[in-house]
């Protein structure tokens, strides 16, 4: 059974992710994320004591595939890992997790390092299906990035606009460029505004019109998370009513609907 792709060429694909600190104890503290887009709405805690990881917990609030809730469980076995990003990055594997829930709790990690109690990201992708659509992401609603992206048969060529990016890759390879580049918050704003437009062409999905679909359809992903591993991929069944658009409703995002 086939997705049904339709050319929706009106509206916006938006992503927003809040992030926010809360004291439990004297040695205890919390960072709750929340993200929604188009096709997920996920919730991550976790909680620290300034040095390591003590609790971490993923709830899939709104997800497309049927295996998609137990990759939160593949979080808990970074309980007592340092409290920094890289070296998470180390000693786990993204592919092994949900993608979604992997980069919220790099995001909790880099925001304990923050002093503002909040951050939110917003991600605009609008939907063009010209060949050099812009980009953007704004931090606590300014600005960060705005890209043109050449667009190319598997996630974009990369990187049209600005001229010193022009070139640069915006699927494999992207961090690698993108953290020599730079600086730390500017980088954080880059990684936000990649997976956001890589989730962006859901919204030229007809999902409801393939109901009881398995992953295995899409053999071009297996391999690329949690539900898509081969040990899994062909038990996943896709999900029905999964998907939102926020065009002229941004005011939504993040009330999980």
């Amino acid at each position: 059974m086939n997705i049904t792709e339709f050319h929706n060429t009106d509206g916006i694909c938006r992503r927003r992710i809040l992030l926010q600190k809360k004291t439990l104890s004297e040695n205890l503290q919390r960072v709750i994320v929340e993200l929604e887009d188009v096709q997920h709405g996920f919730r991550l805690q976790l909680d620290h004591d300034g040095r390591s990881i003590c609790a971490i917990e993923g709830q899939p609030l709104r997800i497309p595939y049927t295996t998609c809730p137990q990759a939160a469980i593949q979080l808990t076995q970074l309980i007592g890992a340092a409290l920094n990003a890289d070296a998470v990055r180390s000693q786990s594997a993204p592919r092994d997790n949900c993608t979604h829930l992997y980069d919220m709790m790099l995001l909790a990690i880099e925001h304990t390092q923050r002093n503002e109690q909040q951050w939110q990201y917003d991600v605009v992708v609008p939907n063009e299906f010209g060949d050099y659509p812009w980009v953007e992401v704004y931090a606590n609603q300014h600005l960060v990035h705005r890209w043109q992206i050449k667009r190319g048969e598997h996630f974009g060529d990369g990187i049209y606009f600005p001229e010193d990016l022009r070139g640069k890759p915006l699927f494999k390879g992207f961090y690698a460029w993108a953290k020599g580049h730079f600086n730390a918050e500017q980088l954080e704003a880059a990684l936000v505004l990649q997976k956001g437009f890589l989730i962006s062409p859901a919204r030229n999905i007809d999902y409801d019109y393939s109901p009881g679909r398995l992953a295995g359809v899409d053999s071009s992903n297996t391999g690329t998370c949690y539900t898509y591993d081969p040990v899994r991929v062909d038990n996943a069944v896709l999900m029905e009513g999964t998907i939102r658009d926020f065009t002229n409703e941004e005011e939504n995002l993040l009330k999980f609907l």
